[in-house]
């Protein structure tokens, strides 16, 4: 465990990056706290992903107890563009801390702001 919170898509198993989860999912009223890890992580996902109404904060590089010192992760960690046609929304969903999400993510309400480039994921061969 690597201490995230609540992960989407698969892992990277070799061969590495070929085990991605391509099926989207709705997670609705979420809330995630005091993971040593991302409250919130892509984990690899390609597909499209929707929260809405969720809450994150004390995770990954925020965390006040100091679980996990060394990571950069924040509260959502959703770095990567899962490519096309798939996007990621985020609807009325908070924080107080850290984010990194791609930059062509939706973002509407709340206090999560899309931040990282956008960078798309490795081609699965």
């Amino acid at each position: 465990m690597n201490g995230d919170g609540i992960k989407f898509g698969g892992n990277q198993a070799p061969p590495k990056g070929t085990h991605r989860s391509k099926g989207s999912h709705l997670v609705t009223g979420c809330k995630s706290y005091d993971n040593k890890g991302s409250g919130f992580a892509q984990n690899n996902s390609a597909g499209s992903l929707t929260l809405i109404g969720c809450d994150a904060d004390r995770n990954g590089a925020d965390n006040i107890l100091g679980a996990n010192v060394k990571t950069t992760k924040g509260n959502f960690n959703f770095p990567y563009n899962p490519g096309s046609p798939n996007v990621f929304t985020f609807t009325n969903c908070t924080t107080k801390g850290k984010c990194t999400i791609y930059s062509a993510a939706k973002v509407t309400g709340g206090t999560v702001t899309a931040t990282s480039p956008n960078t798309p994921l490795a081609p699965i061969s």
